[in-house]
């Protein structure tokens, strides 16, 4: 088994990947744990849900993606024959993909603004995902401002549910799903 040791301890391959995440993150200047500071104003929680929907949606694209025929490899013993033991699992059940996933689910919300629109807030994708895809640059307002905010509530929400959304990435549930499940609970304050 691939271990490695932070501290003193002994951790799984996994594990050292989210410690040497974390600890990068704290040791970047000028930031918290989640993200750049952020000054102005608080995100109403009409903008927070949007923020939130936004995340799923944006995992839901990052799965659309994934080579369905990928695997993760875990063979890593030689039996007495110099064969490998082990089992290959398929990425899109993975515990890595989860954690790749949540590692940059956060940086997309850079590309977008918040509507200018009348009603309930919504997130507008101000820079394209890839080449061609389309954005809306009309009654938007681009702030940095807003955009660290957006930044540091998804990396706050990824920080404090993320075993609940590993395990539905993991579970393959798609963005409706994930919607229900994680943004009208949370906003109702269950989990």
């Amino acid at each position: 088994m691939l271990l490695c040791q932070v501290a003193g301890w002994r951790l799984r391959a996994m594990h050292c990947v989210a410690v040497i995440f974390f600890l990068s993150a704290c040791l970047m200047e000028g930031s918290s744990a989640f993200g750049p500071a952020t000054t102005g104003p608080p995100l109403t929680k009409e903008q927070k849900c949007a923020v939130c929907e936004t995340a799923v949606l944006e995992m839901h694209l990052d799965m659309r993606e994934i080579d369905e025929g990928a695997t993760v490899d875990l063979r890593n013993r030689l039996d007495p024959h110099g064969k490998r033991q082990g089992k290959e699992i398929p990425y899109h059940q993975s515990e890595l993909k989860a954690v790749e996933m949540l590692e940059k689910v956060c940086s997309h919300l850079k590309d977008y603004s918040i509507s200018n629109d009348e009603g309930p807030s919504k997130l507008v994708r101000h820079n394209a995902r890839k080449e061609g895809d389309p954005v809306t640059l009309s009654n938007v307002s681009v702030d940095s401002g807003v955009s660290d905010r957006m930044n540091a509530y998804c990396g706050t929400l990824v920080g404090n549910y993320e075993d609940e959304i590993t395990e539905m990435i993991m579970a393959g549930k798609d963005a409706r799903t994930m919607f229900k499940s994680f943004c009208i609970k949370q906003s109702k304050g269950e989990i």
